[in-house]
């Protein structure tokens, strides 16, 4: 794959951290008190889909919450 594979790879991250900080923005606090599940359930019955199109899971939305957490944490160092 070399550097292509490599930039590609970079690039993808990129939008999934900027997915994830969109996605955590349009949860509000009362959301984000429940459980992934309900969380999932909620998204997918609003319509809300992932980066690539697809429903959510409750693992979907714990890796986001966590992947957006780990941004922040990033930024502030």
């Amino acid at each position: 794959m070399g550097s292509n594979g490599k930039n590609l790879a970079a690039k993808n991250r990129k939008g999934a951290d900027e997915f994830a900080s969109q996605f955590r923005a349009k949860l509000d606090a009362d959301l984000l008190r429940r459980s992934y599940s309900e969380i999932a359930r909620h998204l997918n019955d609003a319509g809300v889909t992932t980066v690539t199109g697809r429903r959510f899971y409750p693992q979907t939305v714990k890796n986001y919450l966590l992947r957006d957490r780990k941004s922040f944490v990033l930024l502030d160092e």
